[in-house]
C-alpha cells in the first residue's frame, strides 16, 4: 500500500509543479522576477521534501511490518535451525567453480548424468584430486527407466545414456592425465549409478555445505531454484545428507580411480 502511495505523491508532485510553473507564467508580467524566483524555489523545495519524507515512511514502515510478521511466525529461527543459508533463482548461476575448488576434504554430487559437471569443471575436478579431495559423483544407471522418462518430457535433445558414456570416458582421460604427469594424486573419484527416482541435483562439500535443487517436469535442471545450507546442525542439511548416505549405499560402483 505504502508503495503505491509513494509514487502517487510524487505524480501529485509533478503535477502540482507544471500547474505552478504554468501559473508563474501567466502573472509573470504582474509580479516581480525576483518574487517569482522566491516562489519556486519554495514550491520545489516542497516538492523533493515530501518525496523524500514518503520513500523514507515507506521503508521504514515496510521493514517495521516484515520483521513483526517474521517475529510473529518465527521465520527467523526456522531458517536458522534448518540451516538454509541462501536461495538462488536458477541453480546455473551457483559458483560450483569455488566451492570445488576450495574443498579439502570430500565432495558429493548426485545429479542427472554428471555431464555438465564434468565438462563445466573439468580443471577444477583434477586439481582437486591431486590435493587429496575424495569425490564421489552418483548419477542413475544409464539403462534406467526414470531417465527414458526423463528424456520424453521433450525440454531438450539431450540422449542420457550417451551422457553417461561420456561421463565415464571424461573420467578415465582425466585419471590418464595425472598419471602421465606423474603427479601424485592424493583424492580419489568414484561413479556410482543406481536405479531410483533422481529426484534432485545435490551437491555437497566437505559435509558442511549443501547445494541442493529439485528436478522439475519438463524444465531443466539448470533453470530450477536451488538452495544452499551451510553448518551440518541444520535440519535441513541433516536431511538431505541422510537421504543421499542411503541412496549412496544402494549404489553400484561404475568407475573407481585409483583402483585399488
Amino acid at each position: 500500500m505504502w508503495f503505491k502511495i509513494k509514487y502517487k505523491l510524487l505524480a501529485a508532485g509533478i503535477f502540482a509543479l507544471i500547474f505552478v510553473s504554468a501559473a508563474l507564467i501567466m502573472i509573470e508580467t504582474y509580479v516581480s522576477s525576483q518574487v517569482i524566483l522566491s516562489y519556486f524555489r519554495t514550491v520545489l523545495v516542497s516538492l523533493i521534501s515530501t518525496t523524500v519524507i514518503a520513500i523514507l515512511v515507506d521503508q521504514i514502515i515496510r521493514r517495521d511490518i516484515i520483521d513483526l510478521v517474521f517475529d510473529k511466525i518465527g521465520v527467523g529461527e526456522i531458517l536458522k535451525e534448518s540451516g538454509l543459508s541462501k536461495l538462488n533463482k536458477k541453480r546455473m548461476n551457483e559458483n560450483l567453480e569455488h566451492y570445488i575448488s576450495e574443498s579439502k576434504g570430500s565432495i558429493f554430487i548426485s545429479s542427472m548424468t554428471g555431464k555438465n559437471t564434468i565438462h563445466h569443471h573439468y580443471d577444477e575436478i583434477k586439481s582437486a584430486l591431486i590435493r587429496g579431495v575424495n569425490i564421489t559423483l552418483l548419477t542413475p544407471d544409464k539403462n534406467s527407466v526414470f531417465l527414458t522418462k526423463r528424456e520424453g518430457e521433450g525440454h531438450s535433445e539431450t540422449i542420457y545414456k550417451d551422457e553417461a558414456e561420456f561421463v565415464i570416458s571424461t573420467l578415465q582421460s582425466m585419471c590418464s592425465e595425472i598419471e602421465a604427469a606423474s603427479q601424485a594424486a592424493k583424492g580419489s573419484i568414484s561413479l556410482l549409478s543406481h536405479h531410483e527416482i533422481p529426484f534432485c541435483f545435490s551437491a555437497i562439500f566437505d559435509d558442511n555445505h549443501i547445494i541442493y535443487a529439485p528436478y522439475l517436469y519438463k524444465t531443466p535442471g539448470g533453470n530450477t531454484a536451488s538452495y544452499s545450507f551451510t553448518g551440518s546442525n541444520g535440519f535441513g542439511f541433516k536431511s538431505i545428507l541422510k537421504s543421499m548416505d542411503e541412496l549412496t549405499r544402494d549404489s553400484t560402483v561404475t568407475f573407481k580411480w585409483p583402483e585399488c
